[in-house]
């Protein structure tokens, strides 16, 4: 159904423009290229991601494991690793559902002890992870080594949301750039950024340890005459149910208040 949707993430029947933009990120992510991609709040790029290019990934690569990760407002590396370690759960569960993957799953994983388990109420299947011999989290070192695993497995893609705000933990940057640089040159990562400030900080600042890291990719404001033609289309169809329509002019003023 054609609305207008606000507050949350925009279905993909919904979402208003972007065409350019999701054509770049399939051939980019088809590639196995490493993608910054710059948008403002509000301006759709996080459901172009999550409703529109990665449901079709997923159809295409059955087994692939999507790891998408929110970092908006981490504090501390320990968090970072929680909300890492959480996505990779969540990731590997989606990928693998079943008892009848867990074999598999212990055998790819060693060192880690996969438990499987499936909500009473839903059904949804669920795998979570504790190493073999000490009881903590796995470090993000093995998360990544892991994730490399799987990407050889079945394939991978990995998906870092408001990834500017590690900005506020002090090695974060560094322990990044390690990362991402030990990942196979096939495994596509997307990282995604609201605050162009600080993305500038992390991967255009000289000197920066991702510095030059990835190709941009920027999502247009409504301010821009392409964008302000597509958003009258996006508009008239949706008054069309209440058998009304406006034009360009009465657009642009509405857009100006």
């Amino acid at each position: 159904m054609k609305r207008f949707v606000f507050d949350v993430t925009v279905d993909a029947a919904n979402l208003c423009n972007l065409t350019r933009e999701r054509d770049r990120l399939r051939k980019d992510i088809s590639a196995g290229r490493r993608v910054v991609v710059f948008g403002r709040r509000n301006t759709g790029k996080t459901s172009l991601l999550r409703n529109v290019v990665l449901p079709e990934f997923e159809a295409k690569h059955k087994r692939a494991v999507v790891l998408f990760a929110d970092l908006m407002g981490v504090s501390d590396m320990a968090d970072i690793l929680h909300r890492l370690h959480g996505a990779f759960e969540k990731a590997v569960s989606k990928a693998f559902p079943g008892q009848k993957y867990l074999k598999m799953v212990t055998q790819l994983f060693q060192g880690l002890r996969p438990t499987a388990s499936a909500d009473p109420v839903t059904g949804e299947f669920t795998i979570s992870f504790e190493l073999a011999k000490q009881k903590k989290e796995m470090d993000l070192t093995m998360l990544f080594d892991n994730i490399s695993k799987l990407h050889k497995h079945s394939g991978a893609l990995i998906v870092l949301d408001e990834f500017q705000d590690i900005t506020n933990v002090p090695t974060a940057q560094a322990h990044f750039r390690s990362l991402l640089q030990e990942l196979p040159g096939t495994l596509s990562v997307v990282i995604l950024g609201s605050k162009k400030h600080l993305l500038g900080k992390i991967f255009g600042a000289p000197g920066a340890p991702l510095a030059g890291w990835g190709i941009d990719l920027s999502i247009p404001t409504i301010s821009t005459e392409a964008y302000r033609r597509e958003y009258l289309h996006y508009v008239n169809e949706r008054f069309a149910a209440g058998k009304q329509s406006i034009n360009q002019a009465i657009l642009n003023f509405l857009l100006s208040l």
